[in-house]
């Protein structure tokens, strides 16, 4: 697991002006300093993401207004379990039992599921680390800011929204 310290600690900004269609940045829009009252808050991603320049400038950017300790783990291998519907496998217990350990020792109380496949894995993660566990997913926050992209497009609802996608890997 790698720890972040930016900055005496000072991680994830509460609230931003405007709303971000960056899929790494749509879930500094949620109340993590008022949902962990630890100061502790975990991030479970890909590598790619937590490696990425992106994430990084995020981490950094909202270094300087909050005062909470990030513990991030890349989940390698955990997208694959979930896509061949492994969720309850003993092998994805046993990588995730190894993953949320230091979290679970560094008192952390809420856990970003950084990937848009970790929310299938909630109920297990919540077995781990116990049900008051806080999971913070990107979904929502990811569909709201299309809905709100295609509105401003002009999109009402009312027609077929087409929309391109595109994967990276």
């Amino acid at each position: 697991m790698q720890y972040s310290n930016f900055s005496s600690n000072k991680i994830l900004k509460r609230k931003l002006s405007k709303p971000y269609s960056n899929r790494n940045r749509t879930w500094n829009k949620t109340s993590y300093e008022n949902n962990t009252i630890k100061k502790n808050v975990g991030v479970l991603a890909t590598p790619a993401t937590l490696n990425g320049n992106k994430y990084q400038n995020l981490l950094e950017t909202l270094s300087l207004e909050h005062d909470v300790k990030v513990h991030e783990q890349a989940c390698t291998g955990l997208v694959e379990q979930i896509e061949n519907g492994k969720i309850n496998h003993p092998e994805t217990v046993t990588m995730l039992q190894n993953w949320l350990k230091p979290m679970s020792v560094n008192s952390v109380d809420t856990i970003v599921l950084g990937c848009t496949h970790y929310p299938l894995i909630s109920e297990v993660i919540k077995e781990i680390m116990g049900a008051n566990i806080i999971l913070i997913e990107t979904g929502t926050a990811i569909a709201k800011r299309l809905e709100d992209l295609s509105s401003l497009n002009g999109h009402n609802g009312n027609s077929e929204l087409k929309i391109k996608v595109f994967l990276y890997r």
